[in-house]
């Protein structure tokens, strides 16, 4: 999958840079095992981790539900209840 450029690009980085960019990858590979077991016997981790990059259906579905509470509201409201009501007077002002 190397190109032609990729192989000169690598001939063409000094002799150090190759053994640290070496060293490196040999760790990394190493690394990533180690730290998916770990994360992974961790459930409070895994699952503060997991929750970072995917929310929850019940949270998604509350937050869906909070979006729409104002709404039904306004639409229940009449118009003297909507001008009592500082809740939507603050919310149509914005």
């Amino acid at each position: 999958m190397m190109t032609n450029e990729t192989v000169f690009n690598l001939s063409a980085i000094s002799r150090g840079k190759k053994i640290v960019l070496i060293v490196f990858i040999i760790w990394l590979v190493q690394a990533v095992p180690k730290w998916s077991a770990a994360i992974m016997a961790d459930d409070e981790t895994s699952s503060d981790i997991i929750s970072f990059f995917i929310t929850p259906r019940a949270e998604l579905e509350q937050h869906q539900e909070k979006q729409r509470e104002p709404a039904l509201k306004a639409s229940s409201m009449t118009a003297s209840q909507k001008e009592l009501n500082p809740a939507f007077v603050a919310e149509s002002e914005s």
